[in-house]
């Protein structure tokens, strides 16, 4: 008598026998350096780039644009498809699935060991793929084909893999507005809950001005977002270029906080159903706020644990700052000028983002 073998069992042995028989395949390349075309690998491997600190790895002189690095054995439609379903069914029991609406420069790192403090939850911090160069020009001049494909055969593949036997799993990644929230929400559905962190303009501006890594820079438009593109909820290209007052690099930074903001702002209108938590980085110092903030997305804690957290400070990034940060009463007066511009040209944008402060 033919045993009888269940259709699910079958196509779980299938993508289990895909995805080992690619992985040992990669594993032969790496050993004798070689990539998956059988070229000499002379590149990064960004898949482990979220494990580096870089608070202390020395920065590249160059940020280009390189178009995405598909490996053909595990990034093709069959194996990552059927990894995909593999993964998403050990993760069936996975109770929120957790992102951050932020500009970055705002805690979270800080709110990542947070809540990976918190019983059964995987947090990761800005995890492979981080979504940011190639394909956050992509997103913002309006190629989604290549974004929702690196989501689909990619991101949501390694989302899944990390959230196996989880019950929850949080990501802070400042590009979840930019170019994945879209694939996340329509994914995850109801279990998808999002932490709106928001830190002052003034701060995140000065920041990234002390970076020198402002919009319109090469590593500025490869992690924030470029001044010129199409897709720009606050479109200010012609004057943050050639304004004698508006072309200072400050602008430019503090442009990026509220073209984020008003993003929110328009995505949240759009998803109304999504759970959105408000929260300002000065409360990652307040453990009461940070209670409240787990019991809001439904998430169990334990309070002492929490407690031998609030007050670290994280990611600050002192080393790699070039430039000193502008006097506060200077930096204060733009950011006055800038709401006073955003008035004029984009009075929509500009009450959006005022109504985050």
């Amino acid at each position: 008598m033919v045993p009888v073998v269940a259709s699910s069992e079958v196509w779980l042995l299938g993508a289990r026998f895909a995805w080992y028989l690619a992985l040992g395949f990669r594993t032969i390349t790496k050993m004798v350096g070689l990539d998956a075309l059988g070229s000499r690998n002379v590149q990064k491997n960004w898949e482990s780039a979220a494990d580096v600190d870089t608070d202390m790895a020395p920065l590249p002189d160059r940020w280009p644009m390189l178009p995405y690095r598909f490996k053909p054995l595990i990034h093709n439609r069959l194996v990552a498809g059927l990894a995909r379903r593999l993964y998403r069914l050990r993760a069936r029991g996975l109770e929120r699935f957790i992102f951050t609406a932020t500009t970055g420069r705002s805690g979270t790192l800080t709110l990542t060991k947070l809540f990976a403090a918190v019983p059964g939850c995987r947090a990761v911090h800005e995890a492979h793929p981080v979504m940011n160069g190639s394909l956050l020009r992509a997103a913002s001049y309006g190629d989604r084909e290549i974004v929702d494909r690196v989501y689909c055969r990619v991101k949501s593949v390694n989302i899944y893999r990390a959230a196996m036997r989880q019950r929850y799993y949080f990501e802070a990644n400042h590009l979840f507005i930019k170019t994945f929230a879209r694939n996340a929400v329509a994914e995850f559905g109801r279990r998808i809950a999002v932490v709106h962190l928001v830190r002052p303009a003034v701060e995140v501006a000065n920041s990234i001005y002390s970076l020198r890594d402002y919009p319109g820079t090469e590593r500025g438009n490869y992690w924030w977002l470029d001044f010129k593109a199409p897709t720009n909820a606050l479109a200010l290209a012609d004057i943050l270029s050639s304004d004698p007052e508006f072309s200072h690099p400050f602008y430019k930074a503090l442009w990026y906080w509220h073209e984020i903001e008003a993003r929110i702002a328009l995505w949240r209108a759009s998803v109304p159903a999504v759970t959105v938590i408000d929260f300002e980085t000065r409360w990652l110092n307040d453990l009461g706020r940070v209670c409240s903030l787990m019991e809001q997305l439904g998430v169990q804690y334990e309070k002492t644990r929490l407690a031998a957290l609030i007050g670290a400070r994280e990611h600050t990034k002192e080393r790699q700052k070039v430039r000193t940060a502008l006097p506060a009463e200077e930096a204060e007066h733009k950011a006055y000028r800038f709401r006073e511009l955003l008035e004029r040209v984009a009075p929509n944008g500009s009450r959006t983002a005022a109504e985050c402060l």
